[in-house]
Order: C-alpha cells, then sequence, then structure tokens
C-alpha cells in the first residue's frame, strides 16, 4: 500500500503541491494526468524521498522508473541490471539483445525497456513510472501493460498517454 498524507512540494518560493492526501492499495495502478509543470514528476520524486518534503509517505519498498533513470552510462545493461539487482536473471522488455550494449550508447526508449526490465526484476511493493511509456513503440507499451496489470503491487504512472489503469487522477483538480 501506498498512503500520502498531507503533502506539500515546494521549489523556491512557488508551493508545488499543497495538502495532497491519498492512499493506493495493493493491485491498484494510478494514472497521474496533468498538463506539462502540473507537478507530476515533482510528485512522484517527492514520494520517492529524492527531493524534500513536508506530509507523510509510507510504502514498503519502491522503485522509481523514467527514461532517464538512474543507470550508469558506462557500464554495460549486464553490469548495471547485475548492480542493482545483486544477481543477473533473464530480463523483460527485449533487452536481451541489449545486455552488452553501454548505457549510454542507447536510445531514450532503449534506455525505458532498461527501466522497465530492472523494475520488472526487483519486485518492490511500490513502482513509480514518470512518463516510461512515451518513448516506447507499441509492442513494448503493451508489454509494459501488460506488466501493470499482473503487478501485485502499486503502480503510479505519469504519462500524456492513455493508460489502461484502476485509477486516473489529473493533478490540478488536487491543487
Amino acid at each position: 500500500m501506498l498512503t500520502v498524507k498531507e503533502l506539500n512540494v515546494f521549489r523556491g518560493n512557488s508551493h508545488i503541491i499543497k495538502d495532497l492526501s491519498f492512499t493506493v492499495k495493493r493491485g491498484e495502478c494510478v494514472h497521474l494526468k496533468g498538463k506539462n509543470g502540473s507537478g507530476k514528476s515533482t510528485l512522484l520524486e517527492a514520494i520517492a524521498g529524492l527531493i524534500p518534503y513536508k506530509g507523510t509517505v509510507s510504502y514498503e519498498s519502491i522503485n522509481l522508473c523514467n527514461t532517464e533513470d538512474f543507470l550508469y552510462q558506462e557500464l554495460t545493461v549486464k553490469e548495471n541490471l547485475s548492480l542493482f539487482l545483486g544477481e543477473f536473471k533473464e530480463p523483460k522488455f527485449g533487452v536481451r539483445e541489449l545486455l552488452e550494449k553501454r548505457v549510454g550508447t542507447l536510445s531514450r526508449g532503449e534506455r525505458a525497456r532498461v527501466s522497465l526490465a530492472r523494475a520488472s526484476l526487483s519486485r518492490p511493493s511500490v513502482l513509480l513510472f514518470d512518463e516510461i511509456t512515451s518513448p516506447l513503440d507499441s509492442d513494448y507499451k503493451e508489454e509494459f501493460f501488460k506488466f501493470i496489470k499482473d503487478f501485485d503491487g502499486v503502480s503510479v504512472i505519469t504519462s500524456h498517454d492513455e493508460i489502461p489503469v484502476s485509477h486516473s487522477i489529473t493533478l490540478g483538480e488536487l491543487r
């Protein structure tokens, strides 16, 4: 379960997210929508603990995925996956063909696939996806949607694409 209570995020003098509260239960997926600059990515960064916030965020374990993921550019895809997971497991999302390539040479779509493969192998209780579908071609988007549907934890996705999920929230409406 993911619980957010009275979350407030400031960037400089701007109050980006104000008194936001919600709960997402295990097995549920939420699509965060909103215009550019509405705070979608900021919300995910706050939930993941990457930026300062006031309020309460609780979860068991978490993984934030985006195309600018926490991957070491000079290492190969296989080295990155092994580093994050402690051992190498067979990846999803067509990453097998990328294993020997250095992350720094990958396209945005390929990096997104590596991020998704890492998330699918690590299996935290909460997965946060920030605009992860935009660089994916239709086959990998379908694989992603199936993965989300089958995932037994909490998923929160920001995207301008339509996402087949159980709940959808427009961020501008929450302010």
